[in-house]
């Protein structure tokens, strides 16, 4: 059935304008009635040929199954949002945030061609996307100027996924098969692999390059009769990086290209680090930094001790108090400065960074979602947000505030480890591991003690994750930076022990007692990698020094009786 203006769609959502139709479906602008003032809203209506039960019941699985992916999915803030999803007449509909803006093919005609900082700033926005949306194991599979949208702050949003097609494209063959009548993906910018039926996620990668170089060169791309590869750059005046990057994304062996959008964005880094410099775009405050410890359930926070210049005299004494570690005095003091100022955003953020320290949770939640309320679309309000309620064991509540400040600013390397931090505090090893890699890789370097903060927290969920090898080379990066850094360390030696390498973890271990003497893991460690040496005496030692450290430690006491009884004690 086509819809037509004014068609309402379950009492909710009236039509407007077609703004496009093919052969999966038609695409509508409608209002939400429901809603004050009738926001503009995208109807998708999907028409699939229902020709069997099996169809049928495949068809309404996928749309299921599709609409969870994009809800997920629309919690990036360059994805629309799905507002809802039902069946009506044998017809499927999905209705979404309506991004207004100018989709690229639009801007292409209308400026011919990009210069090399355009395509480079396109391809960050784009593959920042790609790296959630691969995060949640979805493959888009239909990247093309047409499906990125130009939002009027000048960000790129990716719409139209292509899995959702399938349910148009599904039919029976003459086995009784459901099968795809009509590929994914759309002729020009589809990768090799995926005109087969065997999309990967740097089949996407493929698509954006193509995309891109389009862009560069005012036209699709043409391809080598002989070797299948694409011939775009002959004459053409862009720095020798870009083209290689660009090469590489394109190239027709999936093996060959790159294999992550990660490993992309990493790369134009390296081609932008040449020129530029980051931007602080929070000068006045740093965030917290949640840092976990192997084994043992310990947060450590680390805040730089950087005097903010601020004119209030009021201020600049209660955040003394902060930097200085008098984080009680601290917090009463910025209760003075929002008495003299309730709407104090920066004075919230810090009096909530305090009470975290303090373990007063809930007035460090009830100060940072204050700040939220002023400022809701400020990152560091939500950072707030997040630490306190991770370190009140929140965890799955924390891990949505940290998804609304990765949103907010998707580059910035704290909020990454933050919620690799609390995705670690939830076993979810894979998913901590991508966070900290972008908190790496958008660590502006500036200070080596943070960066090796991302490497050794990196380093622990490889190690939790039981990538011990892996582990290693982590924990080595952030000590090359820190030598001190006693948790590397001790890190580097629980990989060490139980990787069957004994005698290294304790020269590991006695390292991190050097520059923490009074630290129990390191010293209990190193009582078990002893006890594997068969150095009996040593490791009661260790166990001694262990258990003076922390008395009611049941672990280290059991391993001190077992010791003595092989000595017969």
């Amino acid at each position: 059935m086509n819809l037509q203006p004014g068609d309402i769609l379950r009492g909710h959502y009236q039509i407007t304008e077609q703004l496009g139709r093919g052969f999966y479906g038609q695409t509508y602008l409608a209002q939400d009635l429901h809603l004050p003032g009738k926001p503009r809203c995208v109807v998708k209506q999907l028409q699939p040929a229902l020709n069997s039960q099996l169809v049928r019941q495949q068809a309404e699985d996928y749309f299921e199954q599709e609409a969870n992916v994009l809800q997920i999915l629309g919690i990036h803030n360059q994805i629309p949002q799905l507002l809802a999803h039902f069946e009506e007449n044998q017809e499927f509909y999905l209705v979404q945030e309506f991004i207004n803006g100018q989709d690229l093919s639009k801007e292409l005609k209308d400026r011919k061609r990009f210069n090399e900082n355009q395509v480079i700033c396109l391809l960050e926005d784009v593959l920042a996307v790609l790296m959630h949306v691969h995060q949640q194991g979805v493959i888009h599979r239909d990247i093309k100027p047409s499906n990125l949208i130009r939002r009027q702050d000048g960000k790129i949003c990716l719409i139209d996924f292509g899995a959702v097609k399938e349910i148009v494209a599904l039919s029976v063959n003459d086995q009784g098969q459901t099968i795809l009548t009509k590929p994914i993906g759309t002729p020009g910018y589809v990768s090799p692999e995926q005109e087969k039926g065997k999309p990967n996620f740097n089949s996407d990668i493929y698509s954006l390059g193509v995309t891109a170089i389009e862009a560069l060169i005012g036209k699709l791309p043409e391809k080598d009769s002989h070797t299948d590869e694409f011939i775009w750059h002959t004459g053409l005046q862009i720095s020798p990086k870009l083209k290689a990057i660009l090469t590489k994304m394109v190239l027709k062996n999936t093996t060959t290209r790159y294999q992550s959008a990660l490993e992309v964005y990493s790369e134009l880094q390296t081609l932008k680090n040449n020129s530029t410099t980051r931007v602080n775009h929070f000068p006045r405050l740093f965030p917290l930094l949640g840092v976990g410890v192997v084994v043992v359930a310990l947060l450590v926070i680390l805040i730089p001790r950087i005097f903010v210049a601020k004119g209030d005299q009021v201020f600049n004494e209660a955040n003394e108090l902060f930097n200085s570690g008098q984080y009680e005095k601290a917090a009463e003091a910025f209760d003075k400065v929002l008495e003299l100022n309730p709407n104090d955003y920066e004075a919230l953020i810090r009096q909530g960074n305090a009470y975290i320290k303090l373990k007063e949770y809930t007035k460090s939640l009830n100060a940072c979602e204050k700040a939220i309320q002023i400022k809701q679309n400020e990152a560091y309000a939500w950072n707030c947000k997040a630490l306190a309620l991770q370190n009140s064991q929140q965890y799955e509540a924390a891990l949505e505030a940290h998804n609304t400040a990765i949103q907010l600013d998707a580059k910035s390397a704290v909020f990454w480890n933050n919620r690799g931090d609390t995705q670690l505090k939830l076993k979810q090893y894979d998913k901590a591991i991508a966070d900290f890699d972008n908190a790496i890789l958008f660590d502006d370097k500036s200070d080596k003690d943070k960066s090796s903060v991302y490497l050794y927290n990196r380093g622990k969920a490889l190690y939790e994750s039981g990538k011990y090898l892996e582990a290693i080379a982590s924990f080595d990066d952030a000590i090359n930076l820190n030598l001190n850094y006693h948790y590397a360390w001790t890190g580097r030696g629980n990989a060490l022990r139980l990787s069957g390498k004994y005698e290294e973890s304790v020269a590991a271990y006695d390292r991190a007692i050097q520059i923490a003497p009074k630290d129990y893991e390191s010293w209990y460690s190193k009582c078990l990698s002893l006890e594997k040496l068969d150095k009996i005496d040593e490791a009661i030692e260790s166990c001694n020094q262990a258990i003076q450290l922390e008395p009611k430690n049941p672990a280290a006491i059991d391993a001190k009786h077992r010791l003595e009884k092989k000595l017969g004690r």
